[in-house]
């Protein structure tokens, strides 16, 4: 789990792509505040773009989005970077349960509405993995 591993030693990017932006602000503001570089898109598309020219540990990714969906941008940028995290947060995450997620490199999935202290405790969990 080499992405674990660099967000650990202070290498900490993160993409959040959410068609929402209250999300993304949300989201943004925590991940700045825990001392990590932040980038966000909007869509699928945008995010593949910044994906290509950033190097990113950490994408926190929409399910529902308009165009490509979550699942197509997660396995795009696995097939980029297998090391990359890929976390998946949706309001619809019953409609994944008999989905392979394995193609797509997705680690994990918060449900929303979400617990911003859900995925701090996460968070936490992987710096303890050293």
């Amino acid at each position: 789990m080499s992405g674990a591993h660099d967000i650990q030693r202070g290498k900490r990017q993160v993409l959040i792509v959410d068609d929402d932006e209250s999300i993304r602000s949300l989201l943004n503001l925590y991940f700045e505040q825990a001392g990590y570089e932040a980038a966000t898109a909007e869509t699928g598309e945008y995010a593949l773009e910044r994906f290509e020219v950033g190097r990113f540990h950490l994408v926190m990714l929409d399910y529902y989005m308009p165009g490509m969906n979550g699942l197509e941008a997660a396995s795009a940028m696995h097939v980029r970077d297998p090391g990359v995290m890929i976390v998946l947060i949706t309001g619809m995450a019953h409609a994944l349960a008999h989905v392979d997620l394995a193609p797509t490199g997705i680690i994990r999935i918060f449900s929303k509405p979400f617990d911003i202290c859900e995925i701090a405790d996460w968070l936490q969990s992987l710096s303890e993995l050293d």
